[in-house]
This record gives C-alpha cells, structure tokens and sequence, in this order.
C-alpha cells in the first residue's frame, strides 16, 4: 500500500484539465494517483458523436497520452473504478484489489445517463441490444451495431440523441429518433423552429416515447 498527496477518482475532462493546472504548479502535490474505471486515459467526451460519424480520427478525442502522466510522475490507473473510500483511515480501494491511502481526496467521477426502467433486467444491467452512448465502449458497441445491424431507435431528442441519430445513419443504419417531449431539442427551442428542425429529421414520434419502448 503507498501513500499519494492527491487521489483523483475519475479520469474524465473534469480531472484532466485539473491535472493540467496542477503540474504548472511549483507546489504541486508530489505523488498524485487517478483511478479511472475506463480502459482509456482521458479523452473528450464532447467529440463521440463526430468519431461516431468518422468525421475525426479517433486520435482527435485524446486529452493527454499514458507517457504524459509519467513524465510528470502522476500514477494513472486505468479499467479501475474506486469501489469503496474509508474516511477516517484516508483510504481508496480499487475494484481489482488496490489499496491507496491519500491525504487529500478530489471525486470527478461525472455523471451517468439516465436508463429507464425497461431498458434493464432485474440486476440493474442492460437488455441485448440496447446500449448508452455515454463512453468509448458505448462508441466501439454502436460502431459494431453499424456493421451488423440495419435498423437503430434512438431514444431522446436532444442534442446527444440527434448527433448519436446523425452518426448511426453516415454508418448506413436506419434510425427512428423517439422523444419523450413534445417536440425536438425542447429545452434550447421553442416548438417553431423544432418544428423547422423535425422537417428534416426522418421518423420521428415525440410525446411518447416510453410508451413506444414499452411495446418493443
């Protein structure tokens, strides 16, 4: 077991621009350790949906590379996820087993998508065929549907569900977009110019979208 100045749990945008002020620092913390429960280094979240549609390289979306974080000594633990944090020994332990105490403690673990309850069986995981679009695995398993399937719903009618739409198109699948609102991106338009964006936005049933995925 060792010891860090600084445990970061979450290897996302939040802990990476954090870590990018931190190193300029001439009294920057002298051990840092950052658990990440994704298999990537960090990365930008922001540009998924333009990997998806092969409109950038996948090495566009690369914030920082596993030789940054050696270079300035920061201990990056990747497909890892902090599971469990002991306050009053100061403690981190890892889903694999590893133990880390800290000094101070900063959590930048982000957010998770919202599943609605028929998306999942009893243990809280997702039915075949449905996924998120929420990381890179998300990405890999949407670009895999792409190759084999030929029809996607797409569930949400925001600005991720219309570029997760977008993207599962330029792959050749036949996407019908589901919004649960009354009309396309409702919390940036009024129901005008949502009504001029749906023109051009293939099937489409707003209003009722749990009601649609129920009977699927």
């Amino acid at each position: 077991m060792t010891t860090a100045e600084l445990i970061i749990i979450g290897n996302g945008m939040a802990c990476q621009r954090l870590l990018a002020e931190l190193v300029q620092q001439p009294n920057r913390p002298t051990k840092i350790v950052v658990f990440g429960a994704e298999a990537k280094p960090a990365y930008n979240r922001v540009l998924l949906s333009s990997l998806l549609s092969n409109e950038l390289p996948d090495s566009a979306a690369e914030l920082a590379s596993p030789a940054w974080y050696a270079k300035h000594g920061i201990e990056l633990i990747c497909d890892d996820a902090a599971v469990l944090i002991d306050r009053e020994r100061k403690l981190v332990v890892s889903r694999h087993g590893r133990y880390r105490r800290y000094q101070q403690l900063v959590l930048a673990c982000g957010a998770l998508p919202l599943t609605p309850g028929y998306a999942e069986d009893d243990s809280k995981q997702l039915l075949p065929g449905i996924c998120h679009f929420r990381n890179w695995q998300d990405l890999a398993t949407l670009r895999l549907a792409g190759q084999q399937r030929q029809h996607a719903v797409v569930v949400g009618g925001g600005f991720l569900g219309l570029e997760a739409a977008e993207g599962l198109r330029k792959l050749g699948m036949q996407v019908s977009l589901l919004q649960r609102g009354a009309y396309l991106l409702n919390r940036q338009l009024d129901a005008s110019a949502a009504t001029l964006l749906q023109r051009d936005k293939g099937p489409l049933r707003c209003g009722e979208a749990d009601t649609q995925l129920a009977k699927l």
